[in-house]
C-alpha cells in the first residue's frame, strides 16, 4: 500500500505547532496555524487558536455538553481566518494610503478647480469595505462557535449581537447560567463599538446609503497643505478613515478574544484562562511562572 507523502509545509507545521502557539506538545490538539505578520495577527494566532488549540478546552467543552468541542472547533478556525482577512486589509490600506493620495494630489492640481474638490479611489475604499465585511464574517463564525458551545442553533451575530444575547439569556440550562453571566454583560457592554462596525459594513457592503453619503473621496478644503483622508459617517459620527481602519484590526481581534475566553470561563474548577505579559493564556501558566 502507498503511504501518502507529507509535503514540507505539512512536515513544518506538524514539528513547529507547538511552539507557534504557545502550546506543550502534549496538550496540543490540532496543528492549524496561520502565518503571523504582525502584532495583530499574534492575537489571533497565539491567543485565540493557542488557546482553542489546547487540550483543556476540549476537556471544558466536553464537560458542558459532550461533543461540543468537535462542533465549535471548526467554527473558531473560521473565525481566526476571518480575523486574518481583517488585518491584511488594514495593511493593505496602509500600504497604498499615500500612494493614492499622491495620485488624487496630482489631479486636483491638474484640475485647478476654484471650488472645493474630491476624489474616489476604489484602491482605498476596497480596502475598508473588505475590512468590514471580514470582521462581520468573524462575528458570524463567532455567533456559532457559541451556539455549538452552548447548544442551541444561531448562525449569525443577527441584530448587533441581540440574537446572541436572547439565545444566551432564554436558552441555557441552569447549569450553564452562571459562567455565562459575564460573557452577556461583555456583549452587552461593547454593543456601541460592534454596531457602528456592523453598521458602516452594511451601509457600504449591501449599499443601504449612497457612498457620498457614507464614505468621502479624499478632499482638500483651502485651509489644507495636502489632500486629506477619506472620512467615513456612521450614526451621526464622522470619523477619519485611518482612524476606523487602526480602530478594526486591533478591536475586531480583542474583542473575539474576550468572548472566546470568557466562553471557557467558570467551568471547570481551576481550569481558566488569565492574563499574563498581555497574553491569554491558562492559568496553570501564570502560577507556573511565579514559581521561577
Amino acid at each position: 500500500m502507498n503511504t501518502i507523502q507529507k509535503t514540507f509545509e505539512e512536515g513544518w507545521v506538524e514539528k513547529n505547532a507547538s511552539k507557534v502557539l504557545g502550546v506543550d506538545e502534549k496538550d496540543l490538539i490540532t496543528t492549524q496555524l496561520i502565518t503571523i505578520v504582525d502584532k495583530y495577527d499574534e492575537v489571533i494566532v497565539k491567543d485565540i487558536l493557542g488557546i482553542f488549540s489546547h487540550n483543556n478546552t476540549k476537556e471544558i467543552l466536553n464537560v458542558r455538553r459532550s461533543g461540543s468541542f468537535a462542533k465549535a472547533h471548526g467554527y473558531i478556525i473560521n473565525m481566526c481566518f476571518a480575523l486574518v482577512s481583517v488585518n491584511v486589509h488594514c495593511r493593505n490600506y496602509f500600504s497604498k494610503l499615500e500612494p493614492a493620495r499622491e495620485r488624487a494630489n496630482r489631479e486636483m492640481l491638474n484640475w485647478n478647480s476654484k471650488y472645493e474638490t474630491a476624489i474616489y479611489d476604489q484602491e482605498i475604499t476596497v480596502e475598508i469595505i473588505g475590512a468590514l465585511m471580514s470582521f462581520k464574517t468573524a462575528l458570524d463564525c463567532l455567533s456559532q462557535a457559541l451556539a455549538a458551545m452552548y447548544g442551541y442553533n444561531l448562525k449569525t451575530w443577527g441584530d448587533n449581537g441581540n440574537k446572541v444575547l436572547k439565545a444566551l439569556n432564554n436558552n441555557l440550562t441552569n447549569k450553564d447560567k452562571p459562567s455565562a453571566e459575564r460573557l452577556i454583560s461583555f456583549i452587552e457592554k461593547h454593543q456601541d463599538d460592534t454596531r457602528d462596525y456592523i453598521d458602516l459594513r452594511d451601509n457600504l457592503g449591501h449599499g443601504l446609503t449612497e457612498y457620498k453619503n457614507t464614505i468621502s473621496g479624499f478632499f482638500q478644503r483651502k485651509i489644507d497643505s495636502k489632500p486629506q483622508n477619506p472620512r467615513v459617517e456612521v450614526n451621526h459620527k464622522v470619523i477619519d478613515s485611518l482612524d476606523l481602519m487602526d480602530g478594526c484590526r486591533k478591536f475586531s481581534g480583542e474583542y473575539c478574544r474576550e468572548v472566546v475566553a470568557l466562553s471557557l470561563s467558570d467551568i471547570v474548577p481551576g481550569i481558566t484562562v488569565g492574563i499574563l505579559n498581555d497574553r491569554y493564556v491558562w492559568l496553570h501558566n501564570i502560577i507556573e511562572s511565579t514559581k521561577c
